[in-house]
């Protein structure tokens, strides 16, 4: 049976596909500006973020409104589950893009699944988990997210998920419910009893507590604060962006 590190296809070097001229509002970043991510993360909706993380259903959206249309996108089972193999099963995802003007693209990842790196909840459909992970993470190679994991690959992935502090998904969760609802990020950040200079200093279950009030916020089961009305775009200093 082939290796999993000899089935991954290497991320190309060079831009991977124009953005669509009718995406292109205002001051959209390249695909190879640093900025790019964020953008990408920005288009997702509120229901295609859990605890700040995207899900595949949300990349694979967004994806094909920047990439262009999905030609093929298909699954392998690379390794079954078997007692041998204390139940783990590998699988690896390919998907093609489909553009005009540079081609096919096609981005290929693997994913595994097991008791050992996937809640018991998840773990009984090991196939079907290690599926939807190698999707999020061909998806996140084409659409070159970087320092990002999908909600799947976290939520059911704990030695993956950072317990100390707040980590760069749940900010851009946090800006981004902000934005939406004009709320000053710092001002609602110390609008409890915690008190913190700098957002990398909250810890990371006061940050899901925080997110989670934000979604209050949005689907207006609380009323927004008047004193932390006034969301500013630049609250973050350049040097110290997720």
């Amino acid at each position: 049976m082939a290796k999993l590190k000899d089935i991954a296809t290497e991320v190309p070097d060079k831009p991977i596909l124009e953005v669509p001229d009718e995406i292109k509002l205002g001051a959209t970043p390249s695909i190879t500006d640093y900025d790019w991510p964020e953008y990408v993360l920005s288009q997702l909706e509120e229901d295609e973020l859990f605890n700040g993380q995207p899900t595949t259903d949300g990349l694979r959206r967004i994806a094909e409104n920047l990439l262009g249309p999905i030609l093929e996108s298909s699954s392998r089972l690379v390794q079954c589950p078997n007692p041998a193999n204390e139940y783990t099963s590998a699988v690896e995802h390919s998907i093609t893009f489909g553009c005009a003007e540079v081609g096919h693209r096609t981005f290929c990842d693997v994913a595994d699944c097991s008791e050992k790196n996937t809640i018991s909840t998840f773990a009984k459909y090991s196939s079907s988990t290690a599926a939807t992970r190698a999707e999020g993470r061909a998806l996140r190679k084409a659409l070159r997210l970087r320092h990002t994991l999908t909600a799947e690959e976290t939520e059911s992935c704990v030695p993956n998920v950072s317990t100390d502090k707040i980590n760069s998904q749940q900010i851009h969760f946090m800006n981004t419910l902000c934005g939406r609802n004009d709320i000053d990020v710092m001002k609602f950040v110390n609008s409890g009893k915690g008190k913190y200079d700098n957002i990398n200093d909250v810890p990371y279950d006061k940050a899901g507590t925080m997110n989670r009030i934000l979604s209050d916020y949005q689907s207006g089961k609380i009323k927004i604060p008047q004193e932390i009305v006034g969301y500013k775009s630049d609250w973050r200093p350049a040097d110290d962006k997720a």
